[in-house]
């Protein structure tokens, strides 16, 4: 709205406007106001093809020395506003003409709101709402940078694939100006400093907004003809804790004083950086090379053509003279995606802070056109690794919609890659689970999302299933004998199923034949065959106590195993007359004494029939005896070498071992139990934000002992610190007891989790036994969610 001062000194003349379109073609361009501010019902004063007269038909300006009117272009459009004096009275007759040309200059930036690549009228609606979109041009698309460097850290377009990557700025076309007048584009200091604007969408396009070697430039005169143009932008960064997204550009038409005509002001934003969730489908595995047979096995279970082996050769840590391959490629990098000006994703990798022996991998290998790359994060706390920044899939909650999910982290991350990871909106904000009662201290530890019917199903660690299933197979009972024989012993008062001891132990506790153990053969409802004679045959008075053979099943084997009674011993050997072994089946293999409190393993040099020789000799301090319940194994799994085991020290442990005689807070029932409460409050805390129940969550048999900075690791391979591919789950072997041949642990995750193909890989030496796993292991490039 613009004020005209008109002359109302000229007495006894009457005055008159008229407005009238220059092209006759009823423009409504102008209106004329009798006011700066009319009411929403008003009627203008004067519009084009209209006269009217001061003092007639109710019209009436102000009289006195001037008088104002006051003019609005209402869109584009060029009138002539005529002002005439008549004479009255003695004046009559006398005429006199004033006339002003007006011209309606309309400024209009338009950009794409929609990310679907074109500017329509589809965006006008969201222009000025949500702004248009741009990318953070962070590729490599000539495949040439070194260091950190990407695309948008110059100043110019870097061939015909970075033009892809410059969203579009339209300027609409503008009627030739005046000589005094100027089109300007404008940016302020704080915009020049987040985005570049170039004079076009090609590969010669020169900045002219933005950064460059000499500064910030914010101030861009346009040149004549002013037609129709698209320029080309780029965002320098992702939204941040400093920076919300947003900026803003202003085009204008401005008189040699800097007056302003006309502008119009666009609002631009940064596409936000996407975490990918682990049910999305799976296009890339990355692994290192250093464990052949990890490697092999998930090429089995993705297929070899997703597999992207990293070397280790040339990414790992000198620790003096040895050379450590760092195989921790979850740790090292997120990836996500973005939206690009062309309407796709393009897939970015986030380089957290780990600064390791993978520092490079990513500039290296995943930078490059078309895949993106930008670091952040301060310092190297395990805490700001990838394993600790995780993503639900989609969800609603209380009307809610989160169609890309929420991040998920520790309450341990830093703030600034909390901060970096909420101001990107679409996925905030994170929730913080408290993973501090842990070594490492990773959300990927105790949670995984897998896809479902309903969307998808939370894996979450669980020590009541573990314990559970032990305590399943750790049966055994007590009683009073009513009789025995030379291999027998009766209590009448039992009622077992027949076999259901068979391979276990019964040992008299006290009373007649007081601690003679023996191997139990069969049985029927109240009588035990035991599989060698009794050296005292028990009596009625003999307390005895059955042990089930599957409470001497082994966690952590990979081979044969077997149970028995010592029927002699010598320094380096034991006997047990009731085996028919083959030759040298244990070679190579361990025993263990596990009728005492300690299980301590001992190398097997080779074995007869029915007895094993060590390499060694036995513990003076432990010997066994005539009455020793031992078991030998075959391919233990195994901890850190020592001079009896230089391959390592085996650590498989029997069911009932590991229930009721393991000593200290590093590994028992309690310490799991505890770690349990701390499961139990992230489960809650979860369930709370997700609006999740029970039935929402699988429990996965999970087993934790203390690390050696105090927090809990994974006793058992983690199995819910695994690679999900849709309907296929990549799992770490746990190795748990076989019971009646399979796996117990992998029996139950089969059966909580049917219409998964499941493959269980061996993810022991490498991973497992540096308190790591199968996603710590690997990290995935998945398909974008599609972008609406």
């Amino acid at each position: 709205m613009r004020d005209y001062p008109l002359p109302t000194y000229h007495y006894p003349l009457s005055q008159s406007l008229l407005l009238y379109s220059d092209n006759n073609d009823g423009d409504l361009a102008f209106r004329v106001w009798q006011s700066p501010n009319p009411a929403a019902n008003e009627t203008p004063l004067l519009i084009a093809g209209q006269t009217v007269t001061n003092g007639i038909g109710g019209v009436s300006w102000n009289t006195g020395l001037t008088a104002h009117v006051y003019l609005q272009a209402v869109e584009p459009g060029t009138a002539t506003l005529v002002y005439s004096f008549y004479g009255t009275g003695e004046a009559e007759g006398i005429v006199s003409r004033a006339s002003m040309k007006l011209t309606a200059f309309e400024v209009d930036l338009d950009v794409d709101t929609n990310g679907d690549g074109v500017i329509n009228q589809d965006d006008d609606f969201l222009e000025d709402v949500i702004g248009g979109l741009i990318s953070f041009n962070c590729d490599d698309d000539l495949n040439s940078l070194e260091g950190d460097g990407v695309d948008c850290e110059d100043a110019i377009v870097n061939g015909v694939e970075d033009v892809k990557d410059l969203a579009k700025l339209l300027q609409n076309a503008i009627p030739e100006l005046p000589s005094q007048l100027k089109l300007v584009l404008e940016i302020s200091e704080y915009a020049a400093d987040k985005i570049r604007i170039f004079s076009d969408r090609s590969s010669d396009a020169s900045m002219i907004l933005g950064r460059n070697d000499l500064g910030l430039v914010t101030r861009y005169e346009v040149p004549p003809p002013y037609n129709t143009h698209v320029y080309g932008v780029e965002a320098t960064c992702f939204a941040d804790a400093d920076y919300d997204g947003t900026t803003f550009v202003t085009q204008k038409i401005e008189r040699a004083d800097g007056t302003v005509l006309a502008s119009d002001v666009v609002k631009l934003r940064v596409a936000p950086f996407i975490l990918s969730d682990s049910t999305l489908p799976l296009e890339a595995v990355y692994v290192s090379d250093a464990d052949p047979k990890f490697v092999a096995d998930l090429k089995d279970a993705v297929g070899a053509g997703r597999v992207i082996e990293v070397s280790a050769a040339k990414y790992g840590v000198l620790d003096g003279n040895i050379w450590h391959p760092d195989v921790w490629i979850q740790d090292e990098v997120e990836i996500g995606h973005t939206l690009m000006p062309s309407g796709g994703m393009m897939p970015v990798v986030l380089d957290l802070p780990r600064n390791r022996g993978l520092d490079d991998w990513p500039k290296d290998v995943l930078r490059r056109p078309n895949f993106g790359y930008f670091a952040k994060g301060n310092t190297g706390s395990s805490a700001n690794y990838g394993g600790n920044l995780e993503c639900t899939p989609p969800f609603t909650k209380d009307g809610i919609e989160y169609p890309y999910g929420r991040a998920v982290i520790s309450t341990s991350m830093e703030s600034e890659l909390v901060d970096f990871i909420n101001v990107q909106g679409i996925q905030a904000p994170a929730i913080a689970l408290d993973m501090s009662w842990l070594d490492v201290g990773h959300v990927d530890e105790i949670f995984t999302f897998v896809p479902h019917d309903d969307g998808f199903k939370v894996l979450v660690a669980d020590t009541r299933s573990a314990l559970s299933l032990l305590e399943e197979m750790n049966l055994d009972a007590a009683g009073l004998a009513t009789g025995g024989g030379t291999t027998t012993l009766t209590d009448t008062n039992s009622l077992w199923t027949s076999g259901q001891w068979a391979g276990g132990t019964v040992r008299i506790v006290s009373g007649t034949g007081s601690n003679q153990i023996r191997q139990i053969s069969g049985n029927t409802s109240d009588t035990l065959a035991v599989s060698r004679p009794w050296t005292v045959q028990p009596g009625t008075n003999s307390k005895y106590q059955v042990i089930a053979h599957s409470a001497y099943l082994c966690l952590f084997v990979e081979g044969n195993e077997d149970v028995g009674v010592a029927s002699s011993c010598t320094t380096n050997s034991l006997t047990d007359s009731t085996k028919n072994w083959l030759p040298d089946c244990w070679t190579g293999g361990a025993v263990a004494i596990v009728s005492g409190d300690w299980q301590y393993h001992y190398a097997i040099k080779g074995n007869s029939a029915d007895t094993l020789y060590l390499e060694d000799i036995w513990d003076t301090a432990f010997p066994p005896t005539d009455s020793s319940v031992y078991v030998a194994v075959t391919d233990p799994k195994v901890g850190t070498p020592d001079w009896s085991f230089p391959q390592g020290r085996p650590l498989s442990r029997t069911v009932r071992q590991f229930l009721e005689h393991y000593r200290g807070n590093r590994v028992n029932v309690l310490y799991n139990e505890n770690c349990q409460t701390n499961i139990d409050f992230a489960v809650t805390t979860l369930s709370q934000e997700l609006g999740l129940v029970e039935d929402d969550f699988v429990r996965i048999p999970s087993l934790f002992r203390a690390g050696d900075a105090g927090g809990a690791v994974s006793h058992v391979p983690s199995m819910v610190n695994l690679l999900v591919d849709g309907g296929n789950l990549i799992i770490a072997d746990p190795f748990g007891p076989r019971k009646n041949g399979d796996d117990a642990f992998k029996a139950d995750v089969r059966e909580k989790l049917p219409g998964f193909t499941i493959f269980f890989i061996d993810d022991w030496d490498m991973y497992h036994m540096d308190i790591g796993g199968v996603h710590c292991g690997t990290n995935a490039r998945r398909m974008p969610r599609s972008h609406d």
